[in-house]
């Protein structure tokens, strides 16, 4: 009897469609006080964007429903504000204190901590599976710069580290050792988040060495900033609408979604009716509003395998020759970036003057401006000053150098009571919270543009790299690249 129609055409359908995704959420920061709300909402985040026919894993911080390790900011009065504007979070902030609280987790699943025996231990399972679908591995939270002396032909920043939770960490090596153990042919994507991450991107060689040999599997990742940079992110802010970071812009890209369940713009640059993960890494370098520079495994690539003296050679080549021999998402990403940074950026010589912005990143080590402080006008420096040492002579405890959290704690309270009796001190408060908040946005005003220029010459020298490369005739490394480019434009949630 012949089987039917409809059996055929399901029977067909299975086999032509793509294999279940196997996908691994690594969340939470080494502990409480590192431990902010935004982390927990990523997880959340990526979490709802996963298919249907999915085999899920949530490691997220202690791995417990009933402890309150999530921090937020509980700051919704005017006095409050201010108070937190002139004296910060306090001797290291503790449950309790009174701008930053702590809650239950609200992860969607719990699987574990992300303890470095659980990690081993999944890595374990990971390798003893006998499927080899497609595995995604998703890490979201803190990251710290690896240690040791930088010298000429070492720099430690090469074996950065994921924290783990209880102050423990995963570092670059131990990550490269754990991808050992799977199948060789299991493709493996990732995607990082957290600070320093960038050096992840190492992961593409023999034991995550950068002067290591491509890996003999299909793997490829994309990485929220340089390894020298701090990511943007990890904020105890609670409203999800303001969070400017790559997760946020990455996947509503890849997949038509925000964060908050509205459609999104998705980039088709290359015309073929879906969007790859190229692409989305392309919209994001445009659009994310915050002192990222994103790093994909092709660039680390081409960093790795084609000859370079310095980058001032990339003001040796046009404009027009880069935008020739750059991939759609490129030249998308190049022009974007060029409008984004304005009348600087439209000429012939929009690279060179890129140069000139990287150049003085480099003057302080790529660190954005604002990390050594906020710069205020004299009055309002002055403002501030008087504003401080008034409440240090009324509450001596709000001194966090020389008092306990709980001394803190409690001069903090009664420093909001004597506000809330005294309206004309607040409003003086009020103002200098005002005038330093918009200090505060103009610096970070400035740091967004600062990584849009450096955003912009690290595009600009992967072109160059690439034009290289395929110049040189190397077949065997020009199709490591093609195969390499193939992974980053597929879509693991579609």
């Amino acid at each position: 009897m012949a089987a039917p129609i409809f059996a055929l055409v399901t029977l067909a359908a299975l086999a032509s469609a793509p294999a279940p995704l196997r996908c691994v959420i690594f969340g939470g920061g080494p502990s409480p006080q590192y431990n902010q709300v935004a982390i927990e909402s990523n997880v959340r985040y990526v979490h709802s964007l996963l298919p249907t026919r999915v085999d899920e894993t949530i490691l997220f911080a202690d791995g417990q429903a009933d402890t309150p390790i999530v921090q937020f900011l509980a700051t919704k009065t005017e006095a409050q504000k201010a108070l937190r504007t002139l004296f910060g979070d306090g001797p290291r902030p503790a449950k309790g204190a009174p701008f930053l609280q702590y809650r239950n987790s609200d992860v969607p699943r719990r699987d574990g901590p992300t303890t470095p025996d659980t990690v081993s231990g999944l890595f374990d399972k990971l390798a003893a599976e006998k499927d080899k679908n497609p595995l995604l591995l998703y890490f979201t939270g803190h990251g710290s710069p690896g240690q040791g002396v930088r010298t000429v032909d070492n720099d430690p920043r090469d074996n950065n580290h994921y924290d783990l939770w209880g102050n423990a960490h995963l570092t670059t090596k131990d990550l490269a050792g754990y991808l050992g153990k799977l199948p060789a042919n299991r493709p493996v994507t990732m995607v990082m988040v957290q600070c320093f991450s960038g050096a992840f991107g190492n992961l593409l060689f023999t034991d995550g060495n950068p002067k290591g040999e491509l890996v003999d599997r299909p793997f490829c990742g994309f990485f929220a900033t340089v390894k020298e940079r701090e990511a943007a992110g990890c904020t105890p802010e609670v409203e999800e609408e303001e969070y400017h970071d790559f997760t946020s812009y990455f996947f509503a890209a890849l997949t038509g979604k925000d964060r908050l369940g509205r459609k999104s713009v998705q980039p088709d640059y290359n015309k073929d009716g879906k969007v790859g993960m190229d692409e989305a890494f392309a919209w994001t370098q445009i659009n994310e509003e915050s002192i990222d520079v994103p790093v994909a495994t092709s660039d680390v690539f081409l960093r790795r395998f084609v000859p370079w003296t310095e980058d001032k050679e990339l003001t040796e080549v046009s404009w027009a020759e880069i935008l020739k021999s750059a991939t759609p998402a490129q030249r998308a990403a190049l022009e974007g970036l060029s409008e984004k940074l304005g009348e600087s950026a439209q000429g012939d010589d929009r690279v060179k003057v890129a140069y000139e912005h990287f150049q003085k990143l480099l003057d302080r080590d790529l660190r954005p401006s604002s990390s050594t402080g906020i710069r205020l006008s004299p009055e309002t420096q002055k403002r501030y000053a008087t504003a401080r040492q008034d409440l240090f002579q009324r509450f001596p405890s709000l001194a966090t150098r020389r008092a306990s959290p709980e001394e803190w704690k409690e001069a903090v309270e009664k420093a909001l009571t004597y506000l809330e009796e005294n309206p004309t001190q607040l409003t003086e408060l009020s103002l200098v919270r005002r005038q330093v908040d918009a200090a505060s946005k103009a610096s970070y005003a400035q740091d967004i543009e600062d990584a849009r220029w450096f955003r912009f010459i690290r595009i600009s020298k992967s072109v160059v790299l690439e034009q290289r490369l395929r110049k040189s005739g190397d077949k065997a490394r020009i199709k490591q690249l093609d195969e390499l480019r193939k992974r980053e434009s597929q879509n693991p949630l579609r």
